[in-house]
């Protein structure tokens, strides 16, 4: 497997950490299913579950819309990614008292898009890989007790 090393995680040593952790218990069957995705559509980009995260022991599971442009220079899913949506999904966790072990972030369609299809609707392939894709993370994680869907395309896959 290609490790990803950006100018965004390349000298971070807590980037190296996640990249070097992908694999640790509480996110490897996770991330092992993100291999599967990756090779279902012929190595499309699907970010790893950062190891900083709860993984399968988290009890909230928070599906975003895709996977943002910052998840290509990380490789990772994580709310630490140098982005505007990460940095309100860590402001939204201080506010409610979510610790970053008691969350796993996830995408309702977990394959990157191209760019000029984000702002549109997921067609009915793409929504049923998503709610394939979901339900399959969700069965990995036994200590789940709340599924935060946020946005229309999260809500329309996830219900």
């Amino acid at each position: 497997m290609r490790e990803i090393l950006t100018a965004v995680n390349a000298g971070d040593p807590f980037w190296q950490q996640q990249l070097k952790g992908r694999y640790r218990e509480h996110v490897r069957e996770i991330n092992e299913y993100v291999d599967s995705l990756r090779a279902q559509r012929g190595g499309l980009r699907v970010p790893h579950v950062a190891p900083w995260h709860g993984g399968n022991q988290a009890s909230v599971l928070s599906v975003l819309a895709d996977p943002g442009p910052k998840t290509e220079d990380t490789g990772m899913l994580c709310v630490r990614n140098p982005d505007p949506t990460s940095r309100v999904q860590r402001e939204l966790m201080d506010c409610v008292h979510i610790a970053p072990g008691d969350l796993t972030p996830w995408n309702s369609y977990p394959w990157a898009r191209p760019l000029a299809a984000k702002n549109q609707a997921l067609t009915a392939e793409e929504r049923g890989a998503g709610e394939e894709a979901l339900l399959a993370v969700i069965s990995r994680m036994p200590a789940l007790r709340v599924l935060f869907l946020q946005g229309d395309q999260a809500q329309t896959v996830g219900m």
